[in-house]
């Protein structure tokens, strides 16, 4: 069924789909007297990229009249189904005569997940978000957004964090995850050639899934500026080390100038149900929390926020039961 009615229209998905090619376009299809669309996917393919060629294909033979489209679209191929991909170069040139002002590509290799991820835009950039930036971030001026995740096998040097900060002015929603350790390594006590990076909008920072090199980088007072209170995650362990139980001057700064600072800190315990009852749980959790805690001093634990069981006995008995909490502490004590 047509809609010919229809002269703009935005499909924003959130979660990654395998419906591109069988509903996503059919659906533009009918909207013949299109005129403006906003497009913003991660989707998976098979075999080809969504690039400037199929998007022509796709959609914009098809929609005669349209006059604007902006899009935002993440495309991604398993390695096993091919061996050979296009480069970043081989993709920008398939828009070289495409009808927008300019476009923005970028190719990643995610061999963790054994994916290649194509990522193709229309710039200046409209979204809030801007979602799992490698090493090969093109760069660019995005004021409008604020959500900001950093995913990568290779390391964040200082640099690049600085190249984040001035990208993305009113950021203030930060997720890093990179288990890999930064290369430069020079000591601050005998090196003061870092330039300080301020964050001037960011209110919320995870830093749980990273190496000690990334806490460090966002809580050493010479290399990183926090100008508000922050809701910080981060893995408690990390922390300890970083500050040295809170008695590193370097990282005093950024830990305690805006009191209170709220932390989700995840902990990991085993409780065998012969010996505790669901009633008890909370309990016990309470307890290995206000134990880990420690270490960093006066806490003062103000909740359970979730609970996460594994069901399955064998699992259970390998990893443990794990538990999210959130805690309120001052590093001061």
């Amino acid at each position: 069924r047509k809609i010919p009615n229809l002269k703009c229209f935005n499909l924003s998905c959130f979660l990654e789909t395998f419906s591109y090619d069988t509903l996503i376009v059919p659906l533009l299809h009918r909207m013949l007297n299109l005129e403006k669309l906003g497009l913003y996917i991660m989707t998976y393919v098979k075999e080809r990229f969504i690039d400037g060629n199929s998007l022509k294909e796709d959609i914009l033979y098809h929609l005669t009249k349209m006059k604007h489209f902006d899009f935002d679209i993440y495309s991604n191929i398993y390695m096993e189904n091919q061996l050979n991909f296009p480069s970043k170069e081989d993709i920008q040139q398939t828009f070289k005569d495409f009808p927008c002002t300019k476009v923005i590509s970028c190719v990643d290799y995610i061999h963790k997940r054994k994916q290649v991820q194509c990522h193709v835009y229309s710039y200046p950039f409209l979204m809030e978000f801007y979602e799992q930036i490698t090493n090969n971030f093109p760069g660019g001026f995005y004021p409008y957004v604020r959500i900001v995740s950093l995913y990568d096998v290779h390391p964040f040097e200082h640099e690049f964090f600085l190249q984040i900060s001035l990208a993305f002015p009113l950021m203030g929603r930060l997720t890093l995850i990179n288990y890999c350790s930064q290369n430069v390594k020079q000591s601050i006590d005998i090196n003061q050639n870092f330039e300080i990076i301020r964050y001037y909008h960011l209110i919320e920072l995870d830093i749980r899934q990273c190496h000690d090199d990334y806490t460090e980088e966002f809580l050493l007072h010479t290399k990183t500026y926090l100008h508000n209170s922050i809701s910080l995650d981060i893995d408690l362990e990390s922390l300890a080390r970083i500050t040295q139980n809170f008695t590193r001057n370097e990282t005093r700064i950024n830990c305690s100038k805006n009191l209170p600072l709220p932390l989700r800190i995840d902990f990991s315990c085993y409780i065998d149900r012969d010996k505790a009852t669901y009633a008890n749980l909370t309990k016990h959790i309470l307890n290995d929390a206000s134990a880990s805690l420690s270490v960093l001093g006066a806490c003062d634990i103000y909740g359970v926020a979730e609970t996460y069981c594994f069901i399955d006995d064998t699992q259970r008995k390998k990893y443990g039961q794990a538990f999210t909490l959130e805690a309120l502490f001052n590093p001061h004590c």
